[in-house]
């Protein structure tokens, strides 16, 4: 909507950052409200009303803890010329409870509502009740209904009267202030606070001052009045959010200084305005129902008539009496409407002001009460509560008797707006046969009194971090089962489907929720729509696939034989690419594995995929180097790579390879540095060449003097020769009795001079016999496996899936085409519920074994073209029918035949049967 620059990202009311799980926007004004001769613009004379522009604003969360709350936010912008010196904000609702069709009780639904304006939650709180407990719904005309709370929270504010309208100890403070006058050391905070505001009432509603964020880190900009503004958590500039990989710096950002936009200033901190309340309340009772103890009607509108409504109401609100101001709490058995007010103010030309609600929801007044507690937490939380991870990507393969499921990990770095923390835990996947996941919903909550979250998932793969079982927090007596550390994947395949029918899957993400914050476990929403017309719109989460037998001759897609090669590098380990996603193998594609991680560090910490025929990234965050299977899916591919966690001793490979004297060595790693630490000469494989004379001088340590050595020590691949310490026990100058041993010595860092130990070479002393001096010429290798290290790389090409036609023709004469369901008796198991149409609703056969592009003629058996069906082309061998003639009429009972025409491959001619 109002962009103030970054283009192509949902500005909502916090920015870029994904507050809300829903977060809508629309627009309205009164431009053509003409009843007056008022012209509220000077410089416009076709716009009348009062010139008022008003944004709106809906939040939704997922989360069970306020899956049954929804907040409107308004935002009134007066852009007209003139200033209004008394003006009232007022906000109407009308509410049936249980529609207003006659129900099971005999009346009208909408005329035996119950209605109560509470004060006792800290919130302006009516509810509404149907009196009978009965509803009309589309099913039913006895449907049990719940209650509905309206909670008027926001109101304008006022700057300009000198008074504290809200009674925090804050006179006149506003959402438009800027970031003030900065204040450093507490004592100086102290002081102007004293010298500014009322203490006592500060401290009554925001705490003691000690425990202030801004006051705790000595550092406060004034224009954060309610001092809840930290650089360290808030100063994410004017998009909301900070920095990242995603995400450039903006306007604001790190410049320790708070900006319009960032969390807790101004306009995104409800308590940075004066406000001046609820003012007034009105029950509007719009015609009486039976049992009603009156028969008194308001029958208000909102435009002048003999009964002068808008004078009256404006009388009512502007009444220096309370009691007149608020209508009478309680209304019985009435069509009911009701109308909160804020006034009178005034509010100047240019000039923005706001108010909101949350409506909240409950099957009976208990479960209200609760979710309207968590109305009065998100509130005071300045529109802010758990939201789940960023939401997965899925794709979906559907084959002959499975479904397989690939999704990215973009869950798994999000940071969750209230804690700043990266609290993602796991994945749950669902399964259902109708878009409205009816089948997962088997999960209710304590009190039975509905369906939980997205119900029951057919898996769940969580972090294999030590958090698992049930959540300790509930939602009215149910836990979150949070897994059982089985570690992450991003595929799954399904292999319980039956072929024909429609499934629709979703993968979600969670967080493990928050003790501190006293956090329920959020998880993705599955917000799948209808068309009007009958049509599906999936999230990028969820996936609707039909499983099937591919046509004749179908070649799955591989990676070529032999073009898997080890380009860079000398690692240990191994490479396997997986295929996962078939349709998304492009063919004759070289893809790059390439290993990374710092630069010092032996071992990688992760790899990316490239597709060098186009030059993307497919993807940069492949953790799993421990053959898991579980990094993520790229274009189909599932890399499967095992390297070892750190450096190792290859036993097997490690001894003489020139000379076989009768000694043996042991070899182990001597340093307190890292293993996996790189330095020059570590890790290599070395050499130590022994001879008559000697080769080398060791290096002098405590107790070890240096001594000449009939040895020497190189690296096999660089041919760096290496420093050592030596102890030689009978001063024959190289290893040939117990007890003695070399240290390798290698620098500690790239262009240090200091030595430190890396491998100790020792005789083995429990060898079992006496040991044999190596001689002249022989050699020792000390061989090692590394893991692939940065910058190790591998390259592989792909072939596509394809059609083979001496497969296909083989097929063709081994499976003959079928129809299922065959006989058709009066409907099919996998056709579709009845949505958005009229009559019997959508009917299928299938008919299966088709050759790609093949036509299949259906006749009666009296020789009738009934229709002319033709194969798409694709990969799957199955044409539906929905059992309707070339002319769109039904078809009716019978027998009938169909010929198939593959072309080349061959013709086919069989039958099937309908019964009525």
């Amino acid at each position: 909507p109002d962009d103030p620059g970054w283009c192509g990202s949902w500005n909502g009311f916090f920015g870029k950052r994904p507050n809300a799980d829903q977060e809508s926007f629309y627009v309205m004004d009164d431009n053509y409200y003409d009843a007056w001769n008022f012209y509220p613009d000077a410089r416009d004379r076709t716009r009348r009303g009062l010139g008022l522009r008003v944004e709106v604003r809906g939040f939704q969360w997922a989360n069970p803890q306020a899956q049954n709350v929804i907040f409107w936010h308004y935002d009134i912008v007066n852009e007209s010329t003139t200033t209004y010196e008394d003006i009232v904000f007022g906000l109407y609702m009308d509410s049936g409870v249980g529609g207003s069709a006659v129900s099971c009780d005999g009346i009208a639904e909408s005329d035996d509502d119950n209605a109560f304006y509470n004060r006792d939650f800290g919130l302006n709180l009516v509810y509404t009740w149907d009196k009978g407990g009965h509803g009309v719904s589309l099913r039913s005309n006895c449907e049990d209904t719940g209650y509905l709370g309206y909670a008027y929270l926001e109101t304008p504010g006022n700057p300009f009267d000198g008074l504290d309208n809200d009674d925090d100890g804050i006179v006149d403070e506003m959402r438009d202030s800027g970031p003030g006058e900065k204040i450093e050391g507490q004592d100086a905070i102290r002081a102007y606070v004293q010298a500014h505001y009322d203490l006592a009432a500060f401290e009554a509603t925001y705490g003691p001052l000690e425990e202030r964020p801004a006051y705790v880190a000595g550092v406060w900009w004034t224009g954060d009045e309610d001092m809840d503004w930290l650089a360290e958590f808030n100063d994410t500039g004017a998009d909301g959010i900070f920095e990242n990989d995603d995400n450039p710096a903006d306007t604001g950002e790190g410049d320790g200084i708070p900006t319009p936009g960032e969390p807790n200033f101004d306009r995104t901190d409800i308590n940075e305005s004066d406000m001046i309340g609820l003012t007034g309340f009105k029950m509007n009772r719009i015609r009486a129902g039976a049992g009603a103890p009156s028969s008194e009607t308001d029958n208000i509108v909102f435009f002048n008539n003999e009964r002068e409504w808008p004078r009256r109401l404006y009388e009512q609100f502007t009444h220096p009496d309370p009691d007149v101001r608020f209508d009478d709490p309680l209304v019985l058995n009435y069509n009911i409407g009701f109308l909160f007010a804020s006034g009178p103010f005034r509010l100047e030309a240019g000039r923005r002001e706001r108010f909101s609600l949350a409506l909240a929801y409950g099957d009976d007044l208990t479960e209200l009460e609760t979710n309207v507690e968590t109305v009065q937490s998100i509130y005071n939380a300045n529109y802010q509560f758990a939201t789940p991870p960023p939401l997965p990507t899925v794709q979906a393969f559907a084959g002959d008797g499975y479904v397989t499921l690939v999704w990215d990990n973009v869950a798994e770095k999000g940071i969750d707006p209230v804690t700043n923390r990266n609290d993602f835990e796991g994945y749950r996947i669902y399964r259902a046969t109708d878009p409205n996941f009816l089948d997962a919903q088997v999960i209710t909550n304590a009190r039975g009194t509905g369906p939980l979250g997205n119900g029951r998932p057919i898996a769940q793969f969580d972090l294999d971090n030590g958090i698992s079982g049930f959540s300790d927090l509930t939602v009215e007596g149910t836990a979150y089962w949070l897994g059982e550390d089985t570690g992450i994947v991003h595929t799954f395949t399904d292999s319980t489907v039956t072929n024909g029918q429609t499934y629709y899957y979703a993968v979600t993400a969670y967080d493990r929720g928050s003790e501190e914050f006293r956090f329920y476990p959020s998880e993705n929403a599955i917000t799948i729509s209808r068309t009007p017309r009958g049509g599906t719109i999936l999230p990028s989460n969820a996936v609707e696939v039909r499983p099937n037998k591919p046509v004749a001759g179908y070649v799955p897609a591989s990676v070529l034989d032999g073009s898997l090669q080890h380009v860079n590098g000398s690692g240990t380990g191994s490479v396997q690419v997986q295929v996962k996603h078939p349709a998304l193998v492009p063919d004759g594609h070289t893809f790059r594995l390439t290993m990374e991680g710092l630069a010092d560090s032996v071992r990688a910490m992760t790899y990316r995929m490239t597709d060098e025929t186009t030059g993307e990234v497919v993807f940069d965050t492949g953790l799993d180097l421990e053959g898991r299977g579980v990094g993520p899916v790229g274009a189909g591919l599932l890399p499967v790579i095992e390297t070892p966690l750190t450096v190792e001793l290859d036993t097997l490979a490690t001894g003489f390879v020139e000379g076989n004297p009768a000694i043996a060595f042991t070899t182990r790693y001597a340093s307190p540095l890292s293993i996996n630490l790189r330095r020059p000469g570590f890790p290599e494989d070395l050499l130590i060449t022994f001879a008559d004379t000697p080769l080398d001088t060791s290096r002098a340590a405590i107790g070890t003097p240096a001594i000449p050595a009939r040895f020497k020590i190189v690296t096999a691949g660089s041919g760096l020769q290496l420093d050592f310490r030596f102890r030689d026990v009978n001063g024959d100058g190289t290893l040939s009795a117990p007890e003695e041993f070399i240290d390798v010595l290698t620098p500690e860092a790239e262009g240090s001079t200091r030595l430190r130990p890396t491998w100790r070479i020792q005789v083995d002393a429990a060898a079992g016999e006496t040991p044999e001096a190596p001689g002249d010429g022989d050699v020792y290798r000390v061989a090692l496996r590394v893991p692939f290290g940065p910058g190790e790389a591998f390259t592989f090409t792909t072939r596509g899936a394809y059609v083979d036609a001496s497969l296909a023709r083989q097929a063709f004469q081994e499976e003959e085409p079928y129809v299922v369901p065959n006989p058709y008796v009066a409907s099919a198991s996998f056709e579709p519920e009845r949505f958005a149409v009229s009559g019997r609703g959508v009917r299928r056969m299938e008919f299966r074994a088709i050759p790609a592009g093949a036509s299949i003629r259906i006749y009666t058996v009296r020789g009738e073209l009934v229709r002319v069906l033709h194969h798409d082309g694709g990969t799957t061998g199955m044409v539906p029918w929905d059992l309707r003639t070339k002319d769109n009429l039904d078809v009716a009972p019978g027998l009938y035949v169909f010929h198939v025409d593959a072309g080349d491959l061959g013709q086919y001619v069989g039958k099937f049967a309908i019964i009525k």
